[in-house]
């Protein structure tokens, strides 16, 4: 019973998103999206989300692969193609949040061979839902911290 319980909620949950050999970032609807914490994979929810907040940055993360939740056997699937061109990678995709926010979950991949170390930066998950959708919440409500004021 819990596994069909958790495909009912994917049906609304945030899609898996993905960047392409140019970069060229996608949503892909068949798959939900997964985050990360610690070395467990999240599923994630709407309630765990907000919209891409003004003044992030999306990161392509080369030689790591996106992973998601197929919506309709509730698998964990890793993207290492690109699913509308055949033969070409699918790369992870991660927002960098302005400073008026705090990382909830990390972007899930999963590395390559050829992966190497990535700067200190936080990776934060990424997803689709009518526009970019992250998990971050805002902890300083200061105007100080929008990007617009600087």
């Amino acid at each position: 019973m819990p596994s069909r319980l958790s495909i009912v909620f994917m049906k609304d949950a945030p899609s898996l998103v993905f960047a392409d050999d140019s970069g060229n970032v996608f949503d892909f609807e068949p798959l939900a999206m997964v985050a990360r914490s610690a070395d467990y994979l999240i599923p994630v929810e709407d309630k765990d989300v907000i919209p891409m907040p003004e003044g992030s940055c999306l990161y392509v993360l080369k030689d790591r692969h996106p992973i998601g939740i197929d919506r309709e056997t509730g698998e964990i699937v890793v993207v290492d193609e690109n699913p509308f061109r055949k033969g070409s990678s699918a790369f992870a995709v991660a927002v960098f949040l302005p400073a008026a926010y705090t990382q909830t979950y990390l972007a899930a991949w999963a590395k390559t061979d050829r992966a190497t170390i990535l700067p200190f930066f936080s990776y934060t998950a990424c997803g689709w839902n009518q526009g970019f959708v992250t998990t971050a919440i805002r902890t300083d409500e200061s105007r100080r911290q929008d990007p617009d004021t600087f």
